[in-house]
């Protein structure tokens, strides 16, 4: 009697439910880290923006709310990669720059948009994050 060698239905069946398990918590962390790794362009963003106010300060005494005038091509401004849309407030002799997040950037809930003051006072509106300033700076 010869025996026929290969795989069983079931066994076929077991290997596919195993690889789309690890497929699906693989390509779960692969988003979790593309979104913490877009954050870099808003944090440069609005550092490249902190340090043109600073500059505008000194040369008109006073900060400005318009982009333009810091030498952006549009207000509000998009950041270098496109993933967030940088915008000033002024207020009490102070700014607060905010990032805010633009498409695929919107899915970024646990951090929301991130901000940053002329007092160096980092933190996000709009996480569901309950430490948003610690763990998304």
């Amino acid at each position: 009697m010869r025996s026929i060698k290969g795989f069983t239905l079931i066994e076929l069946m077991v290997t596919i439910v195993v690889a789309s398990i690890l497929v699906s918590v693989g390509y779960s962390a692969y988003s979790n880290q593309m979104i913490k790794g877009r954050r870099a362009d808003a944090h440069t963003a609005l550092l490249r923006a902190a340090a043109m106010q600073e500059q505008y300060l000194i040369q008109n005494g006073a900060y400005t709310a318009n982009m333009t005038k810091l030498g952006f091509a549009s207000d509000p401004a998009t950041s270098e990669n496109g993933y967030y849309s940088i915008d000033a407030t002024v207020a009490s002799g102070g700014y607060t720059l905010t990032a805010t997040r633009v498409a695929p950037q919107t899915t970024d809930t646990d951090c929301g948009d991130l901000t940053f003051t002329n007092l160096n006072i980092k933190s996000a509106v709009n996480a569901t994050n309950s430490n948003p300033g610690k763990n998304c700076w």
